[in-house]
């Protein structure tokens, strides 16, 4: 009889050693499993989300100094104008070029030849504001060249070639 008792005991424990490992412990690891695969997910959602902020602030940032398509023109000679007032040189010609189209890289250029004359500061003044606007504004070509008649009277010509860019 102590042998029935031990063997219906023995079964009974395995019985619970069975239903316990499989209905309690395996599900509850199986949980774990998925919460922890849950957590690294969202861990790398994230991340990624972090780098699309990051994206988007240069995005903004870049995105004012693009000239609206159409607008090239306009907005490079009143550019220029207002470059040449505020670094006080004389412009003597303006001449617009025609537009580079680059469809597979999504934007257009659009250059103009400037000529003007001034001072070696006052050039420098203009060169400096105009690859300082703000805008994509690009500086293709620079020639200098006197105008003196004589070392005591300083003026130098300058050709410049601007490029402007613009997107659809």
């Amino acid at each position: 009889m102590d042998k029935n008792i031990l063997v219906i005991t023995l079964v009974i424990l395995l019985i619970s050693v069975f239903v316990g490992f499989n209905f309690i412990y395996e599900p509850k690891v199986s949980e774990l499993r998925q919460l922890e695969k849950m957590q690294n997910e969202e861990q790398e959602k994230g991340v990624l989300f972090e780098e699309i902020q990051g994206y988007e602030k240069k995005i903004k940032m870049y995105e004012g100094r693009w000239v609206p398509r159409g607008k090239e023109e306009i907005e490079l000679l009143n550019r220029v104008r207002e470059i040449a007032g505020d670094s006080q040189v004389h412009v003597a010609s303006l001449v617009p070029q025609f537009k580079e189209e680059h469809s597979g890289k999504g934007y257009r250029k659009f250059p103009i030849v400037v000529s003007f004359e001034g001072t070696y500061p006052q050039l420098g003044d203009f060169i400096s504001m105009a690859e300082n606007t703000g805008t994509f504004m690009k500086i293709d070509r620079l020639e200098f060249s006197t105008t003196a008649q004589s070392e005591s009277d300083l003026p130098l010509a300058c050709e410049v070639t601007l490029s402007v860019f613009s997107i659809p």
